[in-house]
């Protein structure tokens, strides 16, 4: 079972394959972010997200070569289940 961390800060990590991207742009509680590239590693395409000035993150979109345009807007949807959670020291 996860521990539950009631204050204070947490770092988040997940797996860059655990994530999903959206293109619209209807309202939601996941981040969102620009796509700053995409590059497609045979597999995959690797997409590197920037959320703010401080925080880029990589999704892995499988089984496809992904044509997406840096500056792209998406919403980056990640199952809570999927995320590991460890309290900032």
């Amino acid at each position: 079972s996860m521990a539950s961390y009631n204050s204070g800060e947490v770092d988040a990590f997940f797996r860059p394959e655990r994530a999903t991207l959206d293109f619209g742009d209807e309202e939601t509680r996941m981040p969102r972010g620009e796509v700053i590239t995409a590059r497609f590693m045979g597999d995959r395409t690797r997409v590197s997200v920037m959320l703010d000035e401080d925080h880029t993150i990589k999704v892995d979109v499988p089984d496809q070569h992904l044509d997406v345009a840096p500056g792209t807007k998406v919403t980056v949807n990640i199952k809570p289940e999927t995320l590991m959670v460890f309290p900032v020291e």
